[in-house]
C-alpha cells in the first residue's frame, strides 16, 4: 500500500515540476520579446509621414 501512495506522490510532484518549468519558459520567452522590441523602439520613417520637399 505504502509503494502506491508514494508513486502517486511522486507522479503528482513531477506533474508540478512540469507545470512550473513550463511556466518559467513562457516568462523567459517574454522577457527576451519585450527585450527585443524595446531595442527596435528606434523611430522608423513611416511611409504616411513624407516629408514634403520644397520646390
Amino acid at each position: 500500500m505504502i509503494p502506491v501512495i508514494t508513486l502517486l506522490l511522486m507522479c503528482y510532484m513531477v506533474g508540478l515540476l512540469g507545470k512550473l518549468w513550463r511556466l518559467s519558459q513562457r516568462k523567459a520567452r517574454l522577457r527576451s520579446a519585450t527585450a527585443a522590441r524595446q531595442v527596435n523602439r528606434s523611430p522608423l520613417p513611416r511611409p504616411g509621414r513624407q516629408r514634403y520637399r520644397k520646390e
